[in-house]
């Protein structure tokens, strides 16, 4: 079954929270339909539950009203290709224009290390299970597994907070929870191990019922990335160079489009992906971890066009549109733009010259849909920045996004109905293996190895041939960080990109050239999360990330 981790996630994990039975106490009994540590550590079928209950705190990068939030749309918003809603609520609009302080929402701090707990609780008693019931071998894979979720959530840590508090076993008392906030590179270093241990152990592939859980490959994408992140380029290109033969089968897709439709998950270009689905649960959309929650996606909720049922709280930026369009195809081909643009956009492609026909899932023209939001919400800016998007032959690009919007759902109640909640969040790609890997050549003189990355790049994307192996490191440089730009536009990857290429001072002159809305607020302490202050005041050994003092 396709969808066997968003079905365990609705197990509450029994271990980890249990206390002993005092035996001299005969006031204190056992409940026998409650597991105890006796009880829950000793068959296959508990691990399974237990193992998905630490990839539950995840789905919250884009699950419920503040997991969307906090995870998802924060991460996004900070980029230069998304233009965020102004007014709208929560204290994402801070984290968009740089105004954010340590007293405003935490971000997916306590989801991480709700995570994290739960896979150190696993690690530590995974080798209770008798080895009749599991063997050693069979062991090893699952402590890989849980070590591959302990460390994506120290690489989202990591990656957002830079210092943070490095827990390796089980916090059993609460004083164990207070402690001082380790050096961003010994995070790193632990990211870095537990990635090559599950790359060493977890399979190749998974079986169908277990589609959708951590494999070989994630483990190597992920610990490739968490080097290209650390500059350590030389170790980033032979981990991803990996994954470019066999065993690894990993393709780019012919349709940009089949990365992003409901019913085209799991396909050859998915490295690792959160699933969603809405069959499980109840019908709620708020965050929780009950039987009665919910397990589909709400992001076609948060980014549908105003007029269609959702909510629309955010929209392509100027930025990303002038960066799709400063390269057409090739004369005769079956398209105007770059095949990604269709589905990054949904645009006034026909009054710009395109014989390309629509796809129209909604009940409303284009020029319809548009009129909505240009007199609504997009006219709330005192700036007009979404005015600032290109003309062609003086025709104004007008566009709204398309990517995990309800555009793919079948019906206008992104909210409720389950048909439009029923996706999931493509978190690594194998265009984004490319990619790293091109930058892993780039970054060690080897334009030929990131030539032939970004060839495959640019066939799939229907642009014509450019040959890259002779040029200088800049130049092959500039044309990954055009190619990712567009590649990844509003998925949330733009920012990190930005703080590895850019220094402080060229970031914030690179937001005021683009017309990001408060980049004149920019600041070197803003590439990082500030610790919340609810944190800071319940752990007295904590310190403040040394940017943000």
């Amino acid at each position: 079954m396709k969808n066997n981790i968003a079905k365990l996630a609705l197990i509450p994990l029994l271990a980890g929270s249990l206390t002993a039975c005092n035996e001299a106490d005969f006031l204190n009994k056992v409940n026998p339909n409650i597991a105890t540590e006796g009880t829950f550590w000793v068959t296959a079928k508990n691990l399974d539950h237990a193992m998905g209950t630490i990839y539950s705190p995840i789905r919250n990068q884009c699950y419920g009203y503040f997991g969307a939030h906090t995870g998802y749309l924060i991460m996004t918003s900070r980029g230069d290709d998304v233009f965020l809603i102004p007014n709208e609520d929560g204290d994402i609009k801070y984290f968009s224009t740089f105004t954010n302080t340590p007293n405003m929402d935490g971000g997916s701090w306590s989801d991480m290390y709700k995570g994290i707990q739960r896979a150190n609780v696993f690690l530590a008693n995974v080798d209770k299970v008798p080895d009749v019931a599991v063997s050693p071998d069979e062991k090893n894979v699952w402590k890989a597994e849980a070590s591959f979720m302990r460390g994506m959530y120290y690489f989202l840590l990591a990656s957002n907070y830079g210092n943070v508090p490095l827990h390796l076993t089980p916090v059993n008392k609460q004083e164990d929870t207070f402690i001082a906030a380790t050096p961003e590179q010994q995070v790193w270093e632990q990211v870095e191990k537990d990635f090559t241990f599950a790359a060493t152990y977890l399979p190749v592939e998974r079986i169908s019922s277990q589609i959708g859980r951590a494999t070989r490959g994630a483990a190597l994408a992920y610990l490739g990335k968490a080097y290209v992140f650390q500059g350590k380029h030389d170790k980033a290109k032979v981990e991803l160079s990996k994954l470019l033969s066999a065993p690894y089968t990993y393709d780019l897709m012919d349709d940009p489009y089949d990365n992003f439709k409901p019913d085209t998950k799991f396909n050859k270009e998915s490295v690792f992906e959160i699933a969603y689905n809405p069959q499980f649960g109840g019908s709620g959309t708020w965050g929780s971890e009950e039987a009665s929650t919910c397990q589909g996606m709400v992001l076609p909720t948060y980014l549908g066009p105003e007029g269609t049922g959702a909510w629309f709280k955010m929209a392509p930026a100027p930025f990303a549109v002038k960066e799709f369009i400063k390269e057409l195809r090739p004369a005769n081909s079956d398209s105007k733009f770059d095949k990604r643009m269709y589905i990054t956009f949904y645009f006034n492609q026909n009054e710009l010259g395109d014989t390309k026909p629509y796809e129209n899932n909604y009940e409303k023209t284009f020029a319809q849909l548009w009129e909505v939001p240009s007199k609504g919400k997009l006219s709330r800016d005192p700036d007009n920045s979404y005015k600032a998007n290109p003309k062609i032959d003086g025709v104004q690009v007008l566009a709204l996004g398309k990517k995990y919007t309800n555009f793919f759902g079948k019906s206008n109640d992104a909210m409720y109905t389950p048909s439009d909640r029923d996706n999931n969040l493509r978190v690594f790609r194998f265009a984004e293996v490319l990619l790293l890997h091109a930058e892993a050549c780039a970054q060690t003189n080897d334009m030929v190895g990131a030539n032939t990355d970004l060839k495959r790049i640019r066939e799939r994307a229907g642009l014509a041939y450019k040959d890259f192996s002779t040029a200088s490191k800049e130049v092959v440089m500039k044309e990954i960080e055009h190619q990712k730009t567009l590649e990844f536009c509003m998925e949330g990857q733009r920012f990190y990109d930005i703080r590895r290429w850019y220094t402080a001072a060229q970031a914030k002159q690179h937001f005021i050239e683009c017309g990001k809305v408060g980049g004149e607020n920019f600041q070197e302490k803003y590439f990082y999360y500030p610790i919340n202050e609810g944190e800071m005041n319940n752990n007295p050994s904590i310190d403040q990330h040394p940017l943000w003092k």
